[in-house]
């Protein structure tokens, strides 16, 4: 079972060969809103947010409530668990 921190790697590694887009990974830290999701995507004028879990683990509640929030602002989020999953969720925004 990969870390989270590889899973974002890897991810993040595959949005890198994507034409015009844009995405990095949040780092926690006193200047970082808690609960946002670790991975931050823009293409084709859509904002698409990854939060990475280990299989078997789910969005911690502040994360599940940040996530609802930006769902209510327009932006797709989604909690993967591999590279394959978040693929899914960006490719149709391709």
């Amino acid at each position: 079972m990969p870390l989270e921190s590889r899973t974002s790697s890897t991810i993040l590694e595959w949005m890198k060969t994507i034409p015009d887009s844009i995405g990095w990974k949040n780092h926690g830290s006193i200047y970082t809103r808690r609960g946002v999701p670790d991975i931050v995507f823009h293409v084709n004028s859509r904002t698409i947010y990854l939060e990475t879990k280990r299989v078997g683990k789910k969005a911690a509640p502040i994360q599940a409530d940040v996530h609802r929030r930006l769902k209510r602002a327009g932006a797709i989020v989604a909690v993967v668990r591999s590279k394959k999953e978040a693929m899914d969720i960006v490719r149709p925004y391709l």
